[in-house]
Formats: structure tokens, sequence, C-alpha cells
């Protein structure tokens, strides 16, 4: 594959009617479309090509490339998101990061992770990768799953998905709002011949996106059911299904964040207890299960990410930083930003070009 290709090398000469939007409402897109697939690539060593977007739907194909020092450039957001789908992450190449529920986890080439939609997630472009993101939305998955009297053959019956048949069922209907859900996949190394085969569908998937056929709906759908079925094989995959608490622990945890990002990390405990009525201690609990972090490292987290930002997109000098995030002591924001970002505030503002 060819360094600078965002799609799969042997299909990326078929997209030849690539529209090119550097603006896109990225939550009408995600709405309106039955399927979607995404390919995102970071070339660490290309700071004009840093980051490449391509976007495949049955309407339209879309490509753009970011700078590193493009404002616009998704490598400067901030915060976690969640979908109105399930979603596929497949690692086709390198390594990538994805920070789950204020977790970070790394995925390597041929990992796969299936998101209900409910995880709150970001990926974490600190890795040279490129990987697609595969949407399925509600409507798809019960078709997929539960209209299996449109199937013609018994070796199609779905029986031998009931892994991904339970999480799916489980995670479809409105009652399970707060219930977060993911299952990892991960190759295992007798297999390895499944890396190129895994390869083999998402190609095949793509070209159906830029080439479509009479009856490419129906092979699209085939396609799917094809994939999840290598990924419920255990002889080729570990397959991990996380349950990330109770709802009303995760309820508590956004509430939690919520205040948190909205005193821009600069929150006490007892601030915290006294204003959800729940003991410090329990909610300091609660944040380290979900965060892997105490409260401390969780607010100092959310904090830093602000602090980026506010060096990254104003103008205010490093000690009027310190002072809008109510820093009395300006050694010790020093000394957080540093621990955190790995280089003082003054050499942040220096990488991007910043004096």
């Amino acid at each position: 594959m060819e360094k600078t290709d965002p799609v799969p090398a042997s299909i990326s000469s078929q997209v030849t009617e690539t529209v090119y939007l550097n603006q896109i409402d990225e939550s009408q897109y995600k709405s309106y479309y039955p399927i979607d697939l995404i390919f995102e690539t970071i070339h660490s060593d290309n700071p004009e090509q840093y980051f490449i977007v391509t976007m495949l739907n049955p309407s339209f194909r879309s490509s753009t490339s970011y700078s590193y020092s493009d404002p616009l450039n998704p490598v400067h957001r901030n915060g976690l998101h969640q979908h109105a789908y399930f979603e596929l992450i497949y690692v086709i190449d390198g390594s990538m990061y994805q920070n789950i529920e204020n977790k970070r986890h790394l995925y390597s080439k041929g990992s796969l992770c299936l998101l209900n939609r409910n995880i709150h997630h970001a990926e974490q472009f600190t890795t040279d990768f490129r990987a697609a993101f595969l949407s399925l939305p509600v409507e798809l998955v019960d078709e997929l799953f539960n209209h299996t009297d449109q199937f013609y053959f018994s070796e199609e019956n779905t029986a031998s998905l009931r892994t991904l048949s339970t999480f799916f069922n489980h995670n479809i209907n409105d009652s399970s709002i707060s219930v977060r859900e993911y299952i990892d996949f991960i190759p295992k190394e007798e297999t390895l011949a499944e890396l190129e085969n895994m390869y083999i569908r998402f190609t095949h998937l793509t070209q159906l996106f830029v080439n479509p056929t009479p009856g490419a709906s129906f092979l699209l759908k085939g396609l799917l059911l094809q994939i999840l079925s290598a990924l419920s094989d255990k002889n080729l995959y570990d397959n991990i299904p996380i349950n990330i608490g109770t709802e009303n622990e995760a309820r508590l945890f956004d509430k939690i964040s919520e205040l948190i990002v909205a005193e821009n990390g600069r929150i006490t405990r007892s601030e915290l207890s006294a204003r959800l009525q729940y003991d410090g201690s329990y909610l300091n609990h609660i944040v380290k299960k979900y965060s892997g972090l105490n409260l401390f490292g969780y607010s100092s987290v959310i904090c830093m990410k602000e602090a980026k930002r506010l060096l990254r997109e104003t103008e205010l000098s490093i000690a009027e930083v310190a002072e809008k995030l109510n820093f009395t002591n300006r050694t010790h924001f020093y000394k957080l930003f540093e621990k955190h970002c790995s280089m003082t505030p003054k050499q942040y503002r220096r990488s991007l070009g910043k004096v």
C-alpha cells in the first residue's frame, strides 16, 4: 500500500470523482445516511498532509487532507464523542490509540473494536496509522439479525453470530440508553492469514461504495455478515465483551464529568460532593472505575486540555492562561502542564509555530 493512500491501494485509483469538502457538518452528515465507511490516515512525517480523511457512503464520496497546523485538523479536537449508530473500527495498518470512556487502549494492525451507541470515545492521533470506521445504524443491524426469514440457505443462519447478535439486540432499544458496552477483536497469532482475509473483505466493501452496480445493496449486506461472522469465530479472533458499569453509575459519571468540564477541571472533591450530594470517596471510586484515574488526576487531564486549547487558540500570555484557570501558584501550573504534556507551556506554543 502506498503511504499516501487513505483507502486500500487496490481500489484507490477508482476514487476518481472525489469531492473535496473542507468543512463538513459532521452531525448532519452522520445522521442521514444508511451506512458510512470512513478512512483515516495519519502521516506524522508529513506536516503538510498530516491527516487524511476519506468518507464514502451511497450518496457521495469526499476526501480531505489537513496540515498539522490547520485549525480544522481533527487532531486538535478535545473531548470524547458518541454516535447514534454502532461503530466498527478496523486498524488496517500501524497502531492506533483509542480513548474509550477516558481510558487509553492500543489497537494494533488487524485488530477491531465494536462500540455501542452510548460509548464515549475518540481517536488519539499520536501514532501513524490507517484505520476504517464503519457505521452500522440500528435499522441496518435490525435487518441483518432479525429478518432471517429472508435467507434462502440454512447455512446463513445467524446462530453462529450469537455473541454479536446478543450484543446488538441488547443495545438496540431505548431502554439500554445508559448501557455502555463494546467488544474488542484481537486476531490470534496462529491465524495470520486472517489479517489478509479481513483486508480483502474491507477492500471489496470499499469497491461497492466506489463503483456500485445493480445488486450492490445485497452484496454489501452479505459482506457485512461475512465480516461479522469472521469476528465471531473464536478460532480466528479473541473477542472480549466489555460492559462499563451500571446505568446509575454511568449517569453519575456523566454528571461528574459535566461539572468538571464546566469548571475546566478546577473543582475540588468537596465541591463536587456538595453539588451532587454524594460522599466524596464514592465519587472518587466512580471516576476511578470509568477513567482509570482518581478525581484529581481526571480533573487535571481536563484542565490541561483546556490549557492547551487556550495556548493554541488564543493570544493570552502563559501567565494569563494560568490565571484564567484559577491557578494562584503559577509554578504549580507549569509543573502540572509539563507533567501532562512532556513540555513546558512555552515549548508547546513553539511546537505550534507560535512565539
